[in-house]
């Protein structure tokens, strides 16, 4: 086994496809983090904005 992963990773191929995994499993965790980090923010602001909007008389809303 560790003679098979010492030659997957001297293979150009083999380096290559592993350097595009890590780099896929980067960005995915990268955008996980930051969808996380936003969602609560988010929630907050469609709450504010529905709130807004049930409240606002027919008036407010055609000027």
């Amino acid at each position: 086994m560790k003679n098979f992963i010492e030659k997957f990773v001297t293979n150009e191929n083999c380096a290559l496809t592993f350097d595009w995994v890590i780099l896929t499993i980067a960005f995915v965790l990268l955008g996980a983090i930051i969808g996380t980090s936003f969602a609560p923010g988010v929630d907050t602001v469609a709450a504010d904005i529905s709130n807004e909007l049930s409240s606002a008389s027919r008036s407010d809303l055609s000027n």
